[in-house]
């Protein structure tokens, strides 16, 4: 897994936090670096960083009704539940971000950890 971590300075919970930290599997790392073009790499990474960033805004994709409200449910009672997005990239490539802990973020404040909330972005094969 590539983690990609923010600091937060003030103990305020902001709208990412909610997410915690995000994590990319080594699937996702290498489809986004596979091009030997440089310039098709970061079309690759911008997309998927437009999908996570899709997923904090609650635009799960393409998910069935059931799943909807199971997510929807989670953002409303922020329990500790998942959250779970997918999306299809350019190239037809099935990308799914789940949040597992979604409101338990101030637990990873807390304990000073990021075991509680967290993202993962990964391909289905790789749950």
């Amino acid at each position: 897994y590539l983690q990609m971590t923010t600091t937060t300075h003030n103990k305020e919970i902001n709208e990412l936090d909610q997410f915690g930290k995000l994590l990319l599997t080594a699937g996702i790392s290498s489809w986004i670096n596979q091009p030997a073009d440089k310039e098709e790499q970061l079309k690759r990474s911008f997309e998927i960083f437009d999908f996570y960033m899709r997923h904090t805004r609650f635009d799960y994709g393409n998910l069935s009704k059931d799943d909807i409200e199971v997510n929807n449910w989670t953002k409303e009672n922020k329990d500790g539940g998942r959250l779970h997005s997918s999306y299809l990239t350019k190239s037809g490539k099935k990308v799914w971000i789940i949040t597992s802990g979604y409101g338990q973020q101030h637990l990873n404040i807390k304990y000073k950890v990021n075991d509680f909330c967290y993202t993962t972005i990964m391909s289905p094969d790789e749950y």
